[in-house]
């Protein structure tokens, strides 16, 4: 983590340090600007070659990660159970290291599929920046309320047992920052904030339909396309 703080740390000094501020306020493509200038033709085409390879693998994480959210939602009961089905082949699973050995976590490939399809529903957006601004938003609210809650949780129940253990001034600092990210997008850009604020409590509805009434879990056919 220190490694990453000090490389982002850097390449902001490094466009500070090339380009004017009116440069950086005008410019729609920061590092491939800056990367021209010091470089030459040859810097603007390894640039995006190289947004191209990190884009690819923080998808790959993605991927793997937010598939895991559906997955226990599914075992939780808020969604299909066929989401949450899983295949186990020998090792094929994502290692990681355990006392006794390595320990292989499986995800659900029908999560996965299922987390690929609502990605291309969403590439139906016609301005991918608006996307990005639905998105934001509800991500840095969802994530800081997360971390809010291991707060609290360190306070209200600090006996409980945590294998990992870190200073509480990190995720205070975190919480912070993910606050000036909220009210940043809400004050200048409401609208959009909005919108994705709709989006994100939509998910309340069917929800309520599916875990707070009786009439729906009767229904053959849902439960059928349920179970």
């Amino acid at each position: 983590m220190p490694i990453v703080i000090i490389i982002y740390v850097a390449i902001n000094v490094a466009y500070l340090a090339v380009l004017t501020p009116s440069e950086i306020m005008s410019s729609s493509a920061l590092a491939n600007d800056m990367a021209t200038r010091t470089l030459g033709p040859i810097g603007g085409i390894c640039v995006p070659i190289a947004v191209a390879m990190s884009c690819w693998g923080g998808l790959n994480s993605s991927m793997m990660a937010s598939s895991r959210l559906f997955m226990v939602g599914s075992r939780e009961g808020h969604l299909p159970q066929w989401i949450s089905m899983i295949t186990f082949k020998g090792n094929s699973g994502t290692p990681a290291p355990g006392k006794s050995g390595s320990i292989y976590y499986f995800n659900s490939f029908i999560a996965m599929i299922f987390t690929g399809l609502l990605t291309i529903l969403y590439l139906l957006v016609p301005n991918v920046f608006d996307l990005v601004n639905y998105y934001s938003f509800t991500y840095w609210l969802t994530v800081g309320l997360s971390v809010a809650g291991q707060i609290y949780l360190r306070y209200t129940e600090p006996d409980r047992a945590r294998p990992i253990k870190f200073s509480l001034a990190w995720p205070i600092i975190f919480t912070l920052m993910c606050t000036m990210l909220i009210v940043v997008p809400l004050i200048t850009q409401p609208v959009d904030t909005l919108i994705g604020c709709g989006m994100m409590f939509s998910g309340i509805i069917p929800w309520f339909l599916w875990k707070k009434t009786d009439w729906l879990n009767s229904c053959g056919c849902i439960k059928a396309f349920a179970n």
